[in-house]
C-alpha cells in the first residue's frame, strides 16, 4: 500500500511513476498501475518457499528462500538506465537476492525496507542476534539442518554503487549500516507515504464503563506482531470488564474500525515503523504500543501515545490502558496530533523526488 501511494504521489508531482504488483482480485488498476501475472510454476515455486519458510523458525519468520518471478529482459524494456529507477518495496516472492544483484549491473535500484530481512540473512528481525554484521553461519533461528542456509544471501555481488536503501525508521537505518551487506551502501531516512490517505477527526466520548479498544495485529497468529497477546485480550470480553476490544484484522473497510475505536494498542515484540501507528495518528487517536524498534520514533509521551513497559503481560497491558491519560485528550488536542504527522508525512514524497534526482545525477 505505501508503495502505491507513493507512486501516486509521485505521478501528481509530474514524475513518470509506474506501479507494480501481484495481480490480486481485489486490487483494481488505475493510471499507470500494472499487475504482475504469475504462471503455474511461479505460483508453485512461491507456495514452497512460503511453505518452508513458515517452518523453519517458530516465531521470528525467516525468509531464506524467494522466488523470482519477474523476467529481467521484461524490466530492460523500461528504456535507458541513465534516467530510469528501479524502486522496489516487497521483494519477496518477487525478486531473489541473485535477480536484485543482476539488475543492479542494470540499473540504480532503490529498496525500501521493512524490516530486517534483506541484509540479515532472511530473519525478520534478529533481536539479540548480531551475525548479520558479519555472515550469516550457524544461525540460532533455523534448525540443524538449515542453520547455514541464509549465507548464500551474502555471495550475490550485488553491486552497492546502484543501490540505495531507504528506511522508515532511524532505528532500521542504523542497522543497516552495520550490516556486512548493506555497510558500504547509500541510505537514507524517508518516512512512508501516505498520500490521499483518508481519515476522519471526529469527537469521542470514552466513559468509565467501556473504552474500545483497537488491536493492531493484522494476523493473530503472529508471535512477533504480539498474537499471542491480542489472543488472550480478545478471549477477556466479559460484560464485568471495562475495555471492549477490536481486531483491525477484522475489518474489510479500515475507516469503520478507526470510527469505533478509542485507543490504538499495538504490543509488538520488535517493529519497524508501524503504518498502523502513522493512521491512529492521521485520525488523532492515542496509542499504547511496545517499546521497542522503531515505535519510540513515532509517539511522543503523554501527547500522542505511550510506551509500554518491559515485559508484555495481559495484566500489565490492561493496567496501562486503565491508568493511561490519553483517554482523556480533548479535541483539540487530537486535531494537534492530527496535523503535525500529517504535516510530518507529506515531506515524503518531495523527499523521495529529491533523492531520485541525486541518484540520477550521480
Amino acid at each position: 500500500m505505501a508503495a502505491r501511494r507513493l507512486s501516486a504521489g509521485l505521478a501528481s508531482s509530474g514524475i513518470d511513476s509506474k506501479f507494480f504488483a501481484l495481480s490480486n482480485p481485489s486490487f483494481q488498476t488505475v493510471g499507470s498501475e500494472f499487475q504482475i501475472e504469475r504462471g503455474l510454476p511461479d505460483l508453485l515455486r512461491a507456495g514452497f518457499s512460503t511453505f518452508i519458510s513458515q517452518r523453519l523458525s517458530d516465531k521470528s519468520l525467516v525468509t531464506p528462500l524467494s522466488t523470482n518471478v519477474i523476467d529481467r529482459k521484461f524490466l530492460l524494456s523500461f528504456g535507458n538506465p541513465a534516467e530510469t529507477i528501479f524502486h522496489i518495496h516487497n521483494w519477496f516472492n518477487i525478486f531473489s537476492h541473485r535477480e536484485i544483484a543482476a539488475l543492479s549491473n542494470e540499473f540504480k535500484i532503490v529498496l525500501t525496507l521493512h524490516d530486517q530481512r534483506f541484509f540479515s540473512g532472511a530473519c525478520h528481525y534478529s533481536f539479540d542476534c548480531k551475525k548479520f554484521e558479519s555472515v550469516c553461519t550457524d544461525c540460532p533461528q533455523l534448525p540443524i539442518p538449515f542453520k547455514n542456509l541464509s549465507s548464500h544471501i551474502f555471495e550475490q555481488g550485488i553491486n552497492l554503487d546502484n543501490l540505495t536503501f531507504i528506511s522508515p525508521s532511524n532505528w532500521l537505518y542504523s542497522l543497516a549500516l552495520r550490516s556486512t551487506l548493506l555497510s558500504r551502501s547509500k541510505g537514507s531516512v524517508i518516512p512512508n507515504c501516505f498520500y490521499q490517505y483518508e481519515s476522519e477527526l471526529h469527537e469521542r466520548v470514552c466513559t468509565d464503563s467501556t473504552i474500545n479498544v483497537g488491536l493492531a495485529a493484522m494476523n493473530p497468529d503472529s508471535w512477533i506482531k504480539g498474537g499471542e497477546l491480542v489472543s488472550a485480550l480478545q478471549s477477556r470480553q466479559s460484560g464485568g470488564d471495562q475495555f471492549k476490544f477490536f481486531s483491525l484484522s477484522n475489518y474489510s473497510d479500515y475507516k469503520e474500525f478507526w470510527r469505533k475505536i478509542d485507543v490504538l494498542l499495538v504490543p509488538s515484540e520488535a517493529d519497524n515503523s508501524p503504518n498502523v501507528i502513522h493512521e491512529s495518528k492521521l485520525w488523532g487517536i492515542p496509542v499504547v504500543a511496545s517499546n521497542v524498534g522503531g515505535i519510540p520514533e513515532l509517539l511522543i509521551p503523554n501527547f500522542d501515545g505511550e510506551l509500554l513497559k518491559d515485559g508484555l503481560t495481559l495484566e500489565k497491558v490492561v493496567a496501562e490502558l486503565r491508568t493511561s491519560n490519553l483517554l482523556t485528550r480533548n479535541y483539540k488536542t487530537r486535531q494537534q496530533v492530527s496535523k503535525n504527522h500529517k504535516e510530518f508525512l507529506n515531506t515524503s514524497v518531495n523527499s523521495h523526488i529529491d533523492l531520485y534526482q541525486r541518484l540520477l545525477a550521480y
